[in-house]
């Protein structure tokens, strides 16, 4: 999971857990409220192991000012 701010917005990053694979991907929800009376949330996209060649799973991404920070699996084959 994690958070980020963007355009003046919050958005959470929730795991999605796949078949016997931890992190399968990432959904992405804007957080429309957030006090001590309420908490509201909306999804607005999924991001799926597609950003390197060769990684198979994903479960979290953060972002603060100008530093970015996510994880990713991928399987290596010994020699």
């Amino acid at each position: 999971g994690g958070l980020f701010k963007s355009g003046g917005k919050l958005y959470r990053v929730g795991q999605n857990q796949g078949f016997d694979l931890y992190g399968e991907s990432v959904s992405i929800y804007e957080i429309k409220s957030l006090c001590t009376a309420s908490y509201q949330e909306e999804a607005i996209g999924r991001v799926t192991p597609r950003f390197f060649p060769g990684i198979i799973g994903t479960h979290s991404f953060s972002a603060s000012a100008d530093t970015v920070a996510f994880d990713f699996l991928r399987v290596l084959k010994k020699h």
